[in-house]
């Protein structure tokens, strides 16, 4: 009697997923649509991190501008090097070609230099030094890709604070500074020291310093602005850069810091003191390097310990000097005329200023009424009455910040003085920015006068007082 021919077991098995047969299992087929574009970096910032070109959207610009739908910071890469046309066809697939869009430091696909080349999976595209793959992936592959990017920034975060470690300080932040002064931000610094931090380790133990750490990196994560970067440079000394900050803005930073620091550890020490930081502050100042601004905060730190700890010391030394108009002879009285109430439209968009100012206003006397746009774009609407604003009046006087979305203040001041309904105008810059050439530009464009905003609060009233003495007659 013959014996049945033997079956293997594997090879059955696969024959019946490939023929889609149910083994309690569901396989579903991966169907076009779920399949995406995408690039990963290979070499340079943000090592692994992955990018889909999602059909959706049918043009992606990579460059170092903050608007960039991939934004890489890197000195190599232009502001807006290269832009990526993703067109999905009928069967589903995504054809994305890639076009260099004159970057000067060029674009290469697989080692090749291109203007406009169309892109197959694996392809390497180097932009400055920054290299990328090309591939169309799957939702597992996305997923996959995600969670090693996500290994990556782990490894660049401190696990006690939250906050990048000090090795982000010397090989990130650098880049990071360039791309704010290239945008003409400018940028303050925060250095935070624990007080007595190596009294608690010695009289609570390690652990409880762990969790000291812990708390002072949540307050520091929690109070910061959208935008500032934390570090723990090292022990119990934690740096925040603000980008587009000055003194006054630092200072009101370090001091939510401060407050958040001393609410949220009251039940922490077994001795039931709160933990307390000394802070010091510096804007970096005109031609300095980062390495210069670090020195002044360092020194504005040491200045705040001195003093008896927990409180903050700012650097004065890069601060241009609060007040100080354009021409003011030129201009005084110019508002005299105005009766009652002055309508005054604020373009501001840094909320801590914009509050200053409206209580600086207050305290004039003057019966000011105010009114807020953030940027360039929402302020003309106003002017010409536009949209939501068909009901505005004409604002008495502007008082303009230069650092603005969309349209800075320059672009505005220049529109509103060429335009014979708007001219007539007063505009008074009101900005951080104390360069000459941002001086010289504004009273080229007409500006009836310039301010620099103050470092400390108590200057702000002051300095209102003073735009009333010259503008007010």
């Amino acid at each position: 009697m013959s014996k049945p021919p033997r079956t293997n077991p594997l090879a059955d098995t696969n024959a019946r997923l490939r023929a889609g047969t149910d083994l309690g299992l569901r396989i579903a087929p991966i169907e076009p649509k779920s399949r995406v574009a995408a690039l990963t970096v290979l070499y340079g910032p943000r090592l692994g991190r992955c990018f889909p070109l999602p059909a959706r959207s049918n043009a992606y610009v990579l460059g170092r501008n903050p608007r960039a739908d991939i934004h890489l910071i890197d000195h190599t890469v232009s502001r807006e090097h290269v832009l990526f046309s993703v067109r999905r066809e009928s069967e589903g697939a995504s054809v994305v070609t890639v076009f260099d869009r004159g970057g000067r430091n060029g674009t290469m696909v697989n080692g090749r230099p291109i203007v406009e080349a169309v892109l197959d999976p694996g392809d390497k595209i180097q932009v400055g030094d920054v290299v990328l793959r090309f591939d169309v992936l799957d939702e597992l592959d996305l997923s996959y890709q995600t969670e090693v990017a996500d290994k990556i920034i782990e490894a660049e975060v401190d696990p006690s604070t939250g906050l990048f470690t000090k090795h982000f300080y010397v090989r990130d932040l650098p880049m990071r500074v360039e791309e704010w002064l290239e945008l003409r931000l400018g940028f303050a610094l925060i250095l935070i020291d624990i007080d007595h931090f190596k009294l608690v380790n010695d009289r609570f133990g390690h652990a409880q310093g762990d969790r000291v750490l812990e708390a002072v990196g949540c307050a520091v994560l929690t109070e910061v602005r959208r935008g500032d970067i934390g570090i723990r440079y090292g022990g119990d000394e934690l740096l925040v850069a603000l980008p587009s900050a000055d003194l006054a803005e630092g200072r009101i930073v370090a001091s939510r810091i401060q407050m958040a620091v001393r609410t949220g550890t009251r039940t922490l020490l077994p001795s039931g003191a709160p933990v307390t930081v000394s802070q010091g502050i510096a804007v970096h100042g005109l031609g300095e390097t980062l390495a210069g601004t670090f020195r002044r905060v360092d020194a504005a730190l040491l200045r705040a310990k001195a003093e008896g700890r927990d409180r903050i010391d700012c650097d004065e030394g890069s601060s241009p000097p609060p007040g100080d108009p354009v021409a003011p002879s030129l201009q005084r009285g110019l508002l005299a005329r105005v009766a009652g109430p002055l309508r005054i439209l604020l373009v501001e968009d840094n909320d801590d200023h914009a509050t200053l100012a409206t209580l600086a206003l207050a305290q004039t006397g003057r019966g000011s009424v105010v009114d807020r746009v953030i940027d360039g774009v929402e302020a003309l609407a106003y002017l010409r009455r536009e949209g939501a604003y068909s009901d505005r009046m004409e604002p008495d006087l502007i008082l303009l910040d230069l650092r603005l979305p969309r349209l800075d203040g320059h672009g505005l001041l220049s529109l509103i003085k060429s335009d014979p309904a708007l001219r007539s105008i007063a505009v008074v810059v009101f900005t951080t920015a104390g360069a000459d050439r941002d001086r010289a530009l504004a009273e080229q464009n007409d500006a009836d006068g310039y301010f620099v905003k103050p470092t400390e609060f108590s200057a702000w009233g002051a300095m209102m007082a003073d735009l009333e003495s010259h503008w007010l007659g």
